[in-house]
């Protein structure tokens, strides 16, 4: 009997084991596998060593592959507006939110309208202003010896707009009555002229190339 037990037990013992170096092989190791890449690929991002997605191809047409293009495209577009957003709000900083005037669509606001399918004339039929300023152009307010000069510019903006001057006009309006608002107060607007004056350094033409090259050319200085 006690040698039946022993063997039972070493049996049991034996089964234990081979069950635990199951789970480990199959279960526990593939998922220390994942949390390393996941902490390799958070790591690498925060160095700024490039985009989680760009570790990772799949080329499936399949619901995976279909996935993955849809995390690809939403990872690119959050880590541009996380960028803009940073350098808007750095540069608002150094010269003060309330010492320029600023209007229009944000970068993040105008890819979501192109994507789903931006139409002028919508934004001109709800302005009055902006619906009058086309129809001045369109018959020839401002050449009245060629009424139809201007007429193509007043079309292309009605089907066309590609820089969406149309969804910016009333933001614009809105912005240019509140600086003829502050111009009224002159010693506000001396002020504000002052502050901006004083914190025009950062935006030097040096550092505006410098980012070109880094962001956008991908080139590096060489020494003449």
């Amino acid at each position: 009997i006690a040698l039946s037990l022993v063997l039972s037990l070493i049996v049991m013992s034996l089964c234990i084991a081979g069950y635990y170096f199951y789970l480990r092989r199959m279960v526990i190791k593939p998922l220390d596998t994942l949390a390393g890449a996941a902490r390799s690929f958070t790591s690498e991002r925060e160095r700024g060593e490039g985009l989680v997605m760009d570790k990772i191809r799949i080329t499936s047409q399949d619901e995976v592959g279909e996935l993955y293009r849809a995390m690809s495209k939403m990872e690119l577009d959050m880590t541009s507006y996380l960028e803009n957003l940073r350098k808007v709000t750095a540069e608002r900083e150094r010269v003060g939110a309330d010492n320029f005037f600023l209007f229009g669509l944000k970068e993040h606001e105008v890819k979501t309208l192109k994507a789903e399918g931006y139409d002028p004339q919508s934004y001109i039929d709800e302005s009055d202003d902006l619906r009058a300023v086309i129809e001045m152009i369109e018959t020839g307010f401002f050449a009245p010896e060629e009424r139809d000069r201007y007429k193509g510019i007043a079309d292309w903006l009605r089907t066309q707009d590609p820089y969406m001057l149309c969804a910016d006009f009333d933001d614009y309006i809105a912005r240019q009555r509140d600086v003829e608002k502050v111009y009224r107060d002159k010693r506000l607007w001396a002020k504000k002229c002052l502050l901006n004056i004083a914190n025009m350094g950062f935006f030097s033409s040096d550092r505006t190339i410098r980012e070109y090259a880094d962001d956008i050319w991908n080139v590096v200085p060489i020494k003449v």
